[in-house]
C-alpha cells in the first residue's frame, strides 16, 4: 500500500509540473497581432492632391473651333476666363472672347451660286430659312460650374495625377455679322445668348491644369425669328493662385 501511494504521488506530482510548465511555456501563449499601419499608397488614393476650393483660377483658351457644319464656320477663336472656385465641387466663372478667323461653309457656297444663277443679289437669306447664317465676332458672359466628379490618373510608376469631370451652364451677349446670299455683311449686332456644356481638367501641377470643353450655345437668331446656336470645342489652360 505504501508502495502504490508513492506511484501515485510520484504520477501527481509530474503531471502537475508538465501543466505548470505548458502553461507558463512562453513558447504557447497567445499575444493579439498588431494592426499593420496603413501604407503611404492608401493615404495617396483616399486624399485629392491638387484642391480647388477657396481658388482663383484663370482660363487661357487659345484654340476655339466650330463642329457642326454650319451655314458658316469659324475655324479660330479664342477667349479667357476669369473664375473663383468656393468648393472643390462649385465655381463661378466670367468669360469673355473674340474669333478671329470666320469662313463659309460648302452649303453656303452652293446657295450662293444658285442666287448668282438666278440673278437675284437683292434676295433676303432669310427666306432660305437659314436661321444659322451669321458669324459671331466675340461673346461675353458667365457661368455656373459644377463638378461632382474626381478621378486619379496613373501614367507611370513616378507619375500620378488627378482629373475632373465638370458640367456649366450660363449667358451672357453675342456680338455678330449678318450676311447677304452673296456674301455682304448687310447688318451687325449683339443678340443675348445661353450655353451648356461638359470639361475635363488633368492636373499637371498644384497651379496648373490642362481644360478641354464642349460648349453650346443658343439664342434668338438675327436672321428670323428662330432659336440658332452653335457647338464649340475649347482647348486651352487653367492656372490656380
Amino acid at each position: 500500500m505504501l508502495g502504490l501511494r508513492s506511484a501515485s504521488s510520484r504520477v501527481l506530482v509530474s503531471v502537475l509540473l508538465f501543466s505548470s510548465g505548458l502553461f507558463a511555456s512562453p513558447q504557447l501563449e497567445f499575444n493579439r497581432v498588431p494592426d499593420a499601419p496603413e501604407s503611404s499608397n492608401q493615404q495617396v488614393i483616399s486624399r485629392k492632391r491638387f484642391s480647388t476650393q477657396n481658388r482663383v483660377e484663370i482660363g487661357v483658351f487659345p484654340y476655339d473651333a466650330t463642329l457642326r457644319n454650319d451655314y458658316v464656320k469659324h475655324p479660330y477663336a479664342a477667349h479667357i476666363t476669369l473664375g473663383y472656385h468656393i468648393w472643390d465641387w462649385l465655381s463661378l466663372h466670367a468669360y469673355g472672347g473674340y474669333a478671329f478667323l470666320r469662313s463659309e461653309s460648302d452649303l453656303m457656297k452652293r446657295v450662293r451660286q444658285e442666287v448668282q444663277a438666278k440673278g437675284d443679289a437683292a434676295l433676303a437669306l432669310k427666306d432660305f430659312g437659314f436661321s444659322n447664317s451669321f458669324y459671331t465676332t466675340w461673346l461675353a458672359g458667365g457661368n455656373i460650374e459644377w463638378a461632382p466628379f474626381y478621378g486619379k490618373l496613373s501614367l507611370s510608376s513616378e507619375f500620378e495625377t488627378n482629373f475632373q469631370l465638370y458640367a456649366f451652364g450660363g449667358g451672357g451677349a453675342e456680338g455678330y455679322e449678318r450676311l447677304t446670299p452673296l456674301g455682304v455683311v448687310d447688318a451687325n449686332g449683339v443678340r443675348w445668348a445661353a450655353n451648356s456644356g461638359v470639361g475635363l481638367r488633368i492636373f499637371f501641377a498644384d497651379f496648373l491644369a490642362f481644360r478641354f470643353q464642349l460648349q453650346q450655345t443658343f439664342g434668338l437668331s438675327p436672321i428670323s425669328n428662330e432659336i440658332a446656336g452653335r457647338t464649340w470645342a475649347h482647348v486651352g489652360f487653367g492656372f490656380f493662385i
